[in-house]
Formats: C-alpha cells, structure tokens, sequence
C-alpha cells in the first residue's frame, strides 16, 4: 500500500495509538492510586487546560520548522520521559504537577502527526483513512490486551505508554520530510483562521460533541468496571468498536461526500446522543455492547472528517496551525466541560445519571446546530481531499 513514507506514516499511528489505547485506562489508574471521582475529573481536565498555552506554541513550531517530523520527534521524545514518573509519584497534588508536565509535552502530538500524515497523504491514491484506520485498530487492540493482562490499579500502565513513545520519537526520523510551509518565508498570522467561518462553526460543533464524549473517554471504564466489577467486559467493548472503525476508514472517501462535514457532525449528535442516553439507562451487557457500535460516531464524526476538511481550506502556511486549533478546542476545552464537569457530576449525582446528562445535551446541541449547519456556506468537500 502506498510508498515506503505513507508505510511508515500507518506504522507510526499503528505503534503511537497503542499509547493512546493504554491511555484510556488512566481513570482506573488513578483510582487505584486512592483518587475519588471529583479528584480524577480535576486531574483529566486540569492538566490540558493548563497545556493549551503550549497548543499554540506546538503549531507554530511546526509550520516554521525545516521539517515537521523533527518537532513531532521532540514531543514524542518529551513526553515519554514524563511518562516514565508516573509510578513514583504519590498523592493528589504531586500526581496534578505530573500531569500538567505530561499534558504540556504531549499536547503537540496529535496536530503535528495529523498535518504531517494528511499533506503527505493527500497526493495518493489511499488518503488519511487507512493511517488513521492502523491507529483506530492499534487503539482498540491494546484497550483489549490490558484489560486481559493487567488489574487492579494497573501500576505499569504509564512504563508501557513510555516506552512506545520514546519508540515513537526515534521513528519519526523516517518520517516523510513534509516541510514547514513559513520556514524562511513571510510569517502568516494564524489568527487568519479566527476569519474563516466555516471552521469556526466546525470547532463550535466539535467543542459540544467532543465535550460528551470527553467525559466518556474519562469515566466509561470506571463505570463499566464499577457495574460489572470487571476490566474483560472493557475489553469486549474496546474490540466491539474496531467492527465499524475499521471499515469505515479503510472506505473513508468514498463516503465522505454522501453528506456535508456539517451534515456528518449533526449525526454524530444523533448516534452519541443515544448511545449516552443507552448506557444510562441499562445494565444489561448485550445493550451495552450494541450501543457500542455507535462509539464509531466519535471518531467519524468529530474527528476524522472535520480535520480533513480543515486541512483542506486552511493556507498551506497554517496546516499545523489550524490542526492545533482543533485540538486546543475539541481535546483542550472539552477537558474542562467533560472531564471536569463530569467529575464533580458523577461525584454527585453518580456516573449512570451523567451519562443521561451529557446525553441529554447532545441532543440539545443537535437542536441548536441544525439551522446553521443547513444553511451554511461552502461546507461542500474541497476537491483536494
């Protein structure tokens, strides 16, 4: 499939999202460390508040680099070194210091490795969906593992993270040599892209969708372990999301133009909506595992195509500007509205009545967005998607 450079762009995904898989169990890490829930919505929401002020710094650095893969090398290099301290490190406040360092170091990441992977794979014939198709599965995949290997507080969970990104910062080196586009140019502000009203409706709809399933990605382990009192049954409903993920990147473009970007993002209010009102209201394993099914719509929805389109009506100077914009609002912000909020709301009202919460919002959402989001303009996909 493709060159040896888009080969190694599936690879780099297929082993970085093996971190970001293990990452979902941070909730019950923390639990274990003797965190209520209140503590850990504070210690998932603050820390990425405090690392936007790097998001931007991250962007800039990317665009005005000689080659991007050597600022996403850094970051990868960074964050595994904080990674490593995280079984040494004991109580609330210590643990919030750590997070903050890690969230700073980590937060390029995800922008730089999009803007390198989407401008190099817009000019074959496969696109971004079977890249980011090798890190859905590899997310899915190491979800599934540890929930069968390790147990408890699973102490060795942040020295596993560590060593795939350091893994992944030595890799970048091989990386396509996608260069900075104001490296020894004019300076373009990327406040330029605060004018574009279509991605300012993209990042509005993105911030309440990815705020709901913020606090999913927070807590839904948490609740599943606390109802069925068992990490195999996360496992289940990790694999169970890899049955529609899979395919529909593997078949990304061919779908993308049956609806308008905004049109996508107002189903993915729909399927998420539902399937947070569902797992509010049952119990049942086999309800549970259906309602899975809907969790592609995260992804699809909010992530995926939204980034695509935002790589494509951004100038070519603010590509890794615009995908850190992207991350500030709908990883960055949504810390706070769902990580946070959720936290202090599970602590109340417990984790099965938030869920009907967020639920209940995204439906509200849908609601308010739907008028804009017909009426807009020039949401078609660009012709070099």
């Amino acid at each position: 499939m493709g060159d040896k450079h888009y080969r190694r762009l599936v690879i780099l995904y297929g082993v970085y999202f093996l971190a970001l898989g293990a990452s979902g169990y941070t909730s019950v890490f923390l639990a274990g460390r003797g965190m209520n829930n209140a503590q850990i919505g504070l210690l998932m929401s603050v820390p990425p508040l405090v690392a936007m002020a790097a998001s931007p710094v991250w962007g800039f650095a990317g665009d005005r680099a000689r080659l991007k893969r050597t600022i996403l090398a850094a970051a990868f290099f960074l964050t595994g070194i904080a990674a490593f301290f995280f079984d040494r490190v004991e109580g609330f406040l210590p643990l919030m210091a750590l997070m903050c360092v890690y969230s700073i170091v980590s937060q390029g990441i995800s922008p730089l490795a999009q803007t390198i992977s989407m401008e190099y794979s817009a000019g074959t014939k496969w696109g971004f969906g079977p890249i980011r198709m090798s890190g859905s599965i590899a997310y899915q995949l190491m979800a599934l593992a540890l929930g069968f290997i390790l147990s408890g507080s699973m102490p060795q969970l942040f020295r596993i993270m560590a060593v795939i990104y350091c893994f992944c910062g030595a890799y970048s080196f091989l990386l396509p040599p996608v260069e900075g586009h104001q490296h020894a140019q004019e300076r373009v502000s990327p406040f330029l892209l605060l004018k574009d009203r279509r991605i300012l409706l993209l990042l509005a709809m993105g911030f309440c969708g990815k705020t709901a399933s913020m606090f999913g990605m927070s807590f839904l382990n948490k609740h599943v372990q606390e109802v069925f009192q068992s990490n195999q049954i996360m496992s289940v409903l990790a694999f169970v999301a890899i049955l529609l993920e899979a395919p529909f990147l593997l078949f990304s473009r061919r779908f993308m133009r049956k609806l308008r970007v905004t049109q996508w993002t107002l189903l993915g209010f729909v399927l998420t909506g539902a399937r947070f009102v569902g797992i509010a209201l049952t119990r049942s394993l086999p309800v549970l595992v259906l309602l899975q099914l809907a969790a592609v719509a995260v992804m699809a929805c909010f992530e995926f195509y939204p980034s695509l389109f935002m790589n494509a009506v951004a100038p070519k100077e603010l590509k890794g500007s615009v995908q850190s914009l992207n991350v500030l609002v709908t990883f960055g912000l949504t810390q706070l509205t769902g990580s946070m909020l959720g936290g202090f709301l599970a602590e109340r009202l417990g984790l099965q009545a938030t869920f009907g919460i967020y639920g209940a919002f995204l439906f509200v959402a849908l609601a308010a967005f739907a008028l804009p989001a017909t009426r807009a303009k020039g949401m078609e996909w660009p012709e070099n998607v």
